[in-house]
């Protein structure tokens, strides 16, 4: 007899299918698309990446564990988005 979700332990999913859920910890791999890139020499948010990247980053209810490179796209995102640049 299956399980319920809610009874899982551990659950793995994508983004797209977890939107609407939460769990109360959170671990993100590092299968995320660059939400910035450079046009003419200038760093330009892809809002759509930027978006997912949300959906993500907000199914955490008590703890968020992001891998390196999250870590780091999300930062440049930051740097990117106080540029004032999107599309």
């Amino acid at each position: 007899m299956p399980e319920s979700p809610a009874a899982a332990q551990i659950t793995v999913s994508t983004v797209h299918k977890a939107k609407g859920l939460e769990w109360p910890r959170v671990s993100m791999s590092s299968d995320f698309n660059q939400l910035v890139e450079l046009e003419q020499a200038k760093p330009v948010i892809d809002l759509a990446e930027a978006y997912i990247m949300y959906v993500a980053v907000t199914r955490a209810r008590k703890e968020l564990l992001l891998s390196p490179v999250c870590a780091e796209i999300i930062s440049a995102s930051a740097a990117a988005a106080k540029m004032g640049r999107t599309r």
